[in-house]
């Protein structure tokens, strides 16, 4: 076993601080990013874009739409840039060594969370939204800007990824959002804030713990969130989603 597989298997994430993108390949990452929001790319309209909700509400005031943006989701296959860092070699290598030899793309969202306005996100496991069985889906949060605790980076709380814990409509800064109750006794454990330089990565287990604060520096905290499920698993929700991208390896008949 490779001391990523350990780390994985023991305490739910590891931390890629060799970078998986480079500078240029965060600079374009942005750049695009950029181009989707402000709708200076054909498929701008295709790709789903929400806005961080205490300015969609009038009660916080954003300098300029793009700071106003809490989150981009499914630029894939739309956006060719942002696409070709889902498939990435580094990642791709990754998912062979600690999910499997057989993956696909199950969902890829940017987290934008702009200076000051930038919203807290509760604490959850990312398999609570997903409907697959087994649970074997893996993360991979990429930081576009240095990450901190100022401006929101990612917490986690290591080790909570073997079971899945119930979760139910938590109230953040005064907006519902869908996560575990704040009673649980999950929270009996220490949190590790994970700061991130741009390029890093986080990769952690679909049902480890985690959650971000609000950003309320002056500074962006934009990050890539991938997440990738072993191709053997299936689907058990009413709606059988769009096919999914593959990444690597092969597709199973009644598997996603």
């Amino acid at each position: 076993m490779s001391r990523k597989q350990q780390l994985l298997q023991e305490e739910g994430f590891l931390i890629v601080r060799e970078g998986v993108l480079s500078s240029q390949e965060v600079q374009r990452a942005l750049e695009e990013i950029s181009a989707i929001i402000h709708g200076r790319v054909p498929y701008a309209e295709k790709i789903m874009v929400q806005v961080e909700p205490a300015v969609q509400k009038g009660i916080r005031e954003a300098p300029s739409r793009e700071w106003a943006v809490r989150k981009l989701m499914s630029y894939v296959p739309h956006s060719p840039i942002l696409t070709e860092i889902a498939r990435h070699p580094k990642i791709a290598a990754l998912l062979r060594e600690l999910l499997a030899e057989d993956v696909k793309l199950l969902q890829d969202m940017a987290m934008l969370k702009p200076p000051q306005v930038g919203s807290p996100k509760t604490w959850h496991q990312d398999c609570a939204y997903f409907p697959i069985e087994p649970p074997r889906v893996l993360g991979f949060w990429i930081a576009l800007d240095q990450a901190t605790r100022e401006n929101g980076c990612m917490e986690v709380i290591p080790g909570t990824h073997r079971e899945p814990i119930p979760h139910e409509t938590i109230v953040e800064d005064a907006f519902p959002d869908y996560g575990i109750p704040k009673d649980h006794p999950v929270f009996q454990r220490t949190a590790v804030a994970v700061e991130l330089e741009p390029g890093d990565a986080l990769v952690f287990d679909g049902l480890l713990v985690h959650g971000t604060g609000p950003n309320r520096s002056d500074r962006p905290r934009r990050a890539l969130q991938l997440h990738y499920v072993n191709a053997r698993c299936r689907y058990t929700g009413r709606n059988r989603p769009p096919e999914l991208l593959q990444i690597i390896g092969r597709s199973y008949e009644g598997c996603v």
